[in-house]
């Protein structure tokens, strides 16, 4: 047998939680046991009143003296159970006993006449004042009875009042179970209601639409062929046209041919005739053009030959005053080439100075690297292939490898990025770092070579010649090349153990990226602790990874147990880095709204008043989880007026984010007759 171990009451063997009461603890005990029917307990065969609570067993009281037999000893306890006139003729009959005793306790014939008078009235005296006393212990009982009776029946009463009470508890407990089950029956018909009507809505949408589907492409092949139809008669009309002008182009043609040929023949009569006048005058004009062309020729003739012997003198004054021109330029270029030669020699030596200077000096030898460089830049221009300079190629490529390198490091990428890829090109290790770096986030200028960055950093790890920073810095960049595969495969667990070498060599973004591997298991087993482990390391020496991965660790109990305070805190260190970071504004607001009691921690009116800041500046930000806050916080009335209308447009707006909670959230609500939303 079971029984609730909350109430005291009996259970069906298939009965996973209490009618009475909604526990779900029981006891099982045999059918002959006793229990407590207040609160379940087992108690001992011959116990009358439960040890735990007090009460009288099965709700009774034991009555095992009224079985005793007569004559026996009657307990002075139980005589709250008679009546006041079974009392006072007990005490008479007491009374009287006594009497008896005392009269049969003289001797008659000891005594005299006056002396049993005396003895007598004595006795009666004695008597009298026993029975008064009799009877003021009979009053004072009779009232101690009295009493008790009126206890017992008040507790009667009042054990009857608690038995009313607990089937009033019971019955109103059965209806408000048999309500919520109607109303959960209700609502599983309705969402099944919801959900054919839905179906059958989705069906019928898709029949019209294939009907309509099925109408447009009936109408477009009947649009089809009545476009073919009026093509070809148009086609037709147009052909019958154009026979019908081909055959009048005929005729016409006919006709002027016809006209054609009259108008020539005439024409060729009257040419004949003018042809023979055009030659006597041509005749008469050729003779007088001979005469006057010879005239001419001879004009020319003499013309011409001044005008030669003008030019030929030009002609030798031109070419003496190119030559002039040439000996002059070509001295001039044996000047400028010379002096290149020169600037030559003295920019490279003024490279290598500053070079050498810049080891020693950074700061005042800038400014001389970089003219440098542009003399170099200019020379070149200017010297084309006349001068060799080779000599600048060395000096040139070793300022573009500490230019590079120092423009990349103030953050100038535009002026970095292309001394940093011609120094790697020219095989630099230190440039080659960095410009790794920058194609890591610049993926689109990355090279079609295959690997091209792992073998880049592969090959400036194994040269040898670099410093633990840098090999630090390599390491860094060859384990994101693997994680993400840039360029080449993924490759996590190697990614894992070069992010473990740059933690190593005292790399900061390193020992954040390790931290984040053992956090989300990322070619390593997930580990909690030492997930946060790392992570605080990088955290502490302001690492903006390391610091958001510490806060997700206090956030969701990771490696630790969720701290709501020490994520805020976290989360606000995390703002400092990064202004307007929606996630850490999100959580800063979830943390401290505790909307799903996921934390222990209570927030007083100003922290939910920054919380609302928050959650505002998150969904603001694009972050559409924190609509669930606003919701809830509009829902409950918290810090903002309750608006049911708007909590139900936030909640369904992280719905369709696919936030779970807020569909649960959304389901709550229904709307009444003016339109409104309210709680079911």
């Amino acid at each position: 047998m079971k029984i609730c171990t909350n109430c005291g009451s009996k259970l069906g063997k298939k009965d996973k939680f209490c009618d009475k009461c909604g526990s779900s603890t029981f006891a099982e005990v045999s059918n002959k046991a006793k229990f407590c029917h207040n609160c379940g307990s087992v108690i001992e065969g011959k116990a009358k009143f439960c040890a735990k609570c007090g009460k009288p067993v099965e709700n009774g009281i034991s009555l095992a003296f009224l079985d005793e037999k007569p004559g026996a000893p009657v307990n002075a306890d139980l005589d709250f159970l008679k009546t006041p006139e079974q009392l006072a003729a007990e005490q008479a009959a007491a009374g009287n006993g006594t009497q008896f005793s005392v009269m049969e306790s003289y001797d008659e014939d000891s005594l005299n006449t006056q002396e049993k008078l005396d003895f007598e009235t004595a006795s009666l005296e004695n008597i009298r004042k026993e029975l008064e006393a009799r009877k003021a212990e009979i009053e004072l009982l009779v009232k101690q009875q009295e009493e008790k009776v009126a206890k017992v029946e008040e507790l009667k009463k009042q054990d009857e009042i608690e038995k009313e009470e607990a089937r009033k508890r019971q019955e109103e407990e059965e209806r408000r179970r048999k309500e919520e089950e109607e109303r959960l029956r209700k609502e599983e018909e309705e969402r099944k209601k919801r959900e054919e009507e839905e179906r059958l809505r989705r069906e019928e949408e898709e029949r019209l639409r294939k009907e309509e589907e099925e109408r447009l492409r009936k109408e477009e092949e009947e649009r089809l062929r009545k476009e073919e139809e009026e093509r070809l008669r148009k086609e037709e009309e147009e052909r019958l046209r154009k026979e019908e002008e081909e055959r009048k182009k005929r005729e016409e043609e006919e006709r002027l041919r016809r006209e054609e040929e009259e108008r020539i023949r005439k024409e060729e009569e009257e040419r004949l005739r003018k042809e023979e006048e055009e030659r006597l005058r041509k005749e008469e004009e050729e003779r007088l053009r001979k005469e006057e062309e010879e005239r001419l020729r001879r004009e020319e003739e003499e013309r011409i030959r001044r005008e030669e012997e003008e030019r030929l003198r030009k002609e030798e004054e031109e070419r003496l005053r190119k030559e002039e021109e040439e000996r002059k330029a070509r001295e001039a270029e044996e000047a400028r080439l010379k002096a290149l030669k020169e600037d030559v020699a003295a920019c490279v030596k003024n490279c290598d100075a500053a070079i050498e200077g810049y080891k020693k000096n950074p700061e005042s030898h800038r400014a001389d690297l970089q003219a440098g460089l542009d003399k170099i830049e200019t020379l070149k221009k200017e010297a084309g292939d006349d001068v060799d300079t080779s000599s600048l190629n060395e000096a040139y490529y070793k300022i573009q490898e500490i230019l590079g390198v120092l423009y990349y490091k103030e953050g100038a990428h535009k002026l970095a990025v292309p001394m940093l890829e011609y120094a790697t090109d020219q095989g630099s290790i230190k440039a080659s770092i960095y410009y790794c770096q920058w194609l890591i986030k610049n993926r689109s200028k990355m090279p079609k070579e295959p690997d091209y960055l792992k073998k880049l950093m592969e090959d400036s790890i194994n040269s040898g010649l670099l410093s633990e920073e840098e090999k630090a810095m390599c390491y860094g960049s060859l384990a994101k090349i693997l994680h993400d595969g840039i360029g080449t495969s993924r490759n996590l667990p190697e990614a894992f153990e070069y992010f473990k070498k740059g933690a190593a060599l005292g790399d900061v973004k390193a020992v954040a990226k390790v931290g984040q591997c053992y956090l989300y298991g990322e070619g390593v087993t997930k580990d909690g602790k030492l997930a946060l482990e790392w992570s605080e390391k990088a955290a502490n020496e302001g690492n903006e990874t390391g610091i958001r991965n510490v806060a997700v660790c206090y956030d969701f109990g990771t490696g630790t147990k969720k701290d709501a305070k020490m994520a805020i805190e976290w989360y606000k260190k995390l703002l400092d880095k990064v202004e307007n970071d929606r996630f850490a504004m999100y959580r800063i607001a979830y943390c401290t709204i505790n909307p799903d009691k996921e934390y222990n921690m209570k927030a007083d009116e100003a922290m939910m008043k920054e919380a609302f800041t928050y959650a505002t500046k998150a969904v603001e930000g694009g972050e559409e989880n924190a609509n669930y806050l606003l919701g809830y916080l509009y829902m409950t009335g918290k810090v903002v007026m309750m608006d049911y209308n708007k909590a139900v447009a936030h909640f369904t707006k992280a719905a369709n984010f696919g936030n779970s909670k807020a569909r649960d959230k959304v389901k709550l609500f229904v709307k009444n007759g003016s339109g409104n939303y309210v709680l079911k």
